[in-house]
């Protein structure tokens, strides 16, 4: 399963989206990594939060879960917070699967990773209606 996050995740949508992205983590029947594709420059107090919760259902059904940082604002972020140590991060999808014991280790291709770079289109209000996108 990839997650990708495609917006800004504040305190006003960190519940919801909490909650709709534990739920389909523990949906995930799979033993296949869960990958959390940031797409964004940044990375606000409640994006961490939510990633160490997701990262908590996953860790609780036996999953692992492996974060993409592209950007490198973003990958700064998870260093100077210590979440770096915390959670598994690479800079491509590719690398992750890889180097974070996820597909490689379990015998399985990443079939969906080069596939991952193309973004959505914003509407023309900014946001999108949900920060995230789920991909099997």
């Amino acid at each position: 399963m990839v997650i990708e996050l495609s917006d800004f995740i504040d305190s006003d949508n960190a519940p919801a989206v909490a909650s709709e992205l534990c739920r389909a983590v523990r949906r995930q029947r799979a033993r296949k990594p869960v990958v959390v594709d940031v797409h964004t420059a940044g990375v606000t107090s409640p994006s961490l939060d939510v990633l160490l919760r997701v990262q908590g259902t996953a860790h609780a059904h036996g999953l692992i879960m492996l974060v993409v940082a592209r950007h490198p604002l973003t990958r700064k972020v998870f260093a100077i917070t210590g979440l770096d140590r915390v959670l598994r991060v690479s800079t491509t999808t590719t690398h992750a699967l890889h180097s974070g014991g996820g597909c490689a280790a379990a015998g399985h291709t990443p079939a969906n990773a080069t596939s991952l770079g193309k973004r959505e289109r914003r509407p023309a209000g900014g946001r999108t209606s949900q920060p995230f996108r789920l991909r099997p």
